[in-house]
């Protein structure tokens, strides 16, 4: 691929690029999925999400079996509503082009919390293979469709 195209391509929309918290442009803390404290009582909501970007291989995968495929991951950004809330969980699904994922987060019971707004981003795999065309994720049911496309020398 060319490296000056790659470069024109803003890091969120590359597969596989990551901020750290640290390291990102914006307010939004990177977040990964922790397990729950033991013994804690939780409350459980779908997240709150303002964009859902899946991003894909830039040059299908040559291999026999999965010639013309690409991993896909999707960049998820939201807030969690308070000081005290945290990702829980992420379930998928997929049947042919059509990918759903329950995505959910949770808050102690009993606990009292800041309502202080936490914007965040989270990577999240898509589980499979993708070949060139139109596809929908439906994310705690809002839908996104998105396009996997090629173009020679992989570029998109």
């Amino acid at each position: 691929m060319n490296p000056r195209r790659r470069a024109a391509i803003p890091p969120d929309a590359q597969y596989g690029h990551r901020y750290t918290s640290e390291s990102a442009p914006d307010v939004r803390r990177t977040l990964t999925l922790e397990a729950p404290t033991p013994g804690q009582a939780y409350f459980y909501y779908p997240i709150v999400l303002d964009s859902a970007l899946v991003r894909y291989e830039a040059r299908p995968r040559t291999t026999p079996a999965d010639s013309g495929a690409v991993a896909a991951e999707v960049l998820i950004k939201g807030s969690l509503p308070d000081d005290c809330t945290e990702l829980h969980s992420v379930r998928q699904s997929r049947a042919g082009n059509y990918v759903q994922m329950e995505f959910l987060m949770r808050r102690p019971q009993k606990a009292v919390c800041r309502p202080i707004r936490q914007p965040y981003r989270f990577y999240q795999p898509l589980e499979g293979l993708y070949r060139a065309g139109s596809y929908t994720l439906k994310i705690n049911g809002k839908p996104t469709p998105f396009e996997v496309r090629f173009f020679a020398e992989g570029r998109r």
